[in-house]
């Protein structure tokens, strides 16, 4: 291989393991490695949560929660425990788990903003399908709605064109099994766009209380003078 040939596969060998190492998921995975062989109680615990910052950095705050579940708060000073507790709630809001978020906060004694958040009853996005694309503009999810709209009135429209046109059995047979693919999709794409509206809500609601979390850790974060 000539020389300068050799000097370009050096080279880009050394950017790519340079770029990999530089990225967060890659360097969660070696925090994980680390923890592996670590005994100290102490350690492990300081390397999970680098881990989980990694984490958060790749935008996985799921696996950021999951993740600094793994620390026991037996043991913790009362500092070490608020801070965990605090950044299981900011991954909590990140990944849009609300439930696991309040339940932490009542843990932690916060209270809730005064008033209450807006919400979107599932119950209601579900009923309302049956008309097409009720339920997704009830989420609020337009485009969605306009799409199943035009569908399933295409669909009805067949159907009534093929019943005056006295094609009784492809009316209902054909007009029955096309609704049946396509209605119960637009029902569960707008229960699941209102739940996700829903946590939008929340995450809007509970806002000030997180960036109060966030100052929190900034601030643990921040060596004293």
């Amino acid at each position: 291989m000539p020389r300068k040939q050799l000097l370009c596969s050096i080279c880009a060998f050394l950017s790519i393991s340079f770029s990999l190492c530089a990225q967060p998921n890659f360097r969660a995975a070696m925090c994980e490695m680390a923890c592996w062989d670590s005994s100290d109680k102490a350690e492990r615990d300081s390397l999970i949560m680098e881990k989980a910052a990694y984490l958060e950095l790749d935008g996985q705050s799921a696996r950021a929660y999951e993740t600094l579940g793994r620390i026991s708060s037996f043991g913790l000073t009362e500092s070490a425990s608020e801070k965990l507790l605090r950044l299981k709630m900011t991954s909590a809001y990140e990944a849009g788990m609300m439930d696991e978020f309040v339940a932490l906060m009542g843990e932690a004694g916060m209270q809730a903003p005064g008033g209450k958040p807006r919400h979107k009853s599932e119950d209601a996005a579900m009923l309302l399908s049956v008309i097409p694309g009720a339920g997704l503009a009830y989420a609020g999810d337009w485009s969605q709605a306009s799409k199943y709209f035009l569908i399933n009135s295409s669909i009805v429209a067949l159907g009534v064109g093929a019943f005056f046109s006295k094609l009784y059995a492809a009316t209902f047979i054909g007009g029955g099994m096309l609704l049946h693919a396509t209605l119960p999709k637009s029902t569960d794409a707008a229960v699941s766009a209102t739940a996700s509206r829903n946590v939008e809500y929340l995450k809007e609601y509970y806002a000030p209380l997180y960036e109060e979390i966030k100052l929190f850790l900034k601030s643990q974060e921040t060596p004293e003078p």
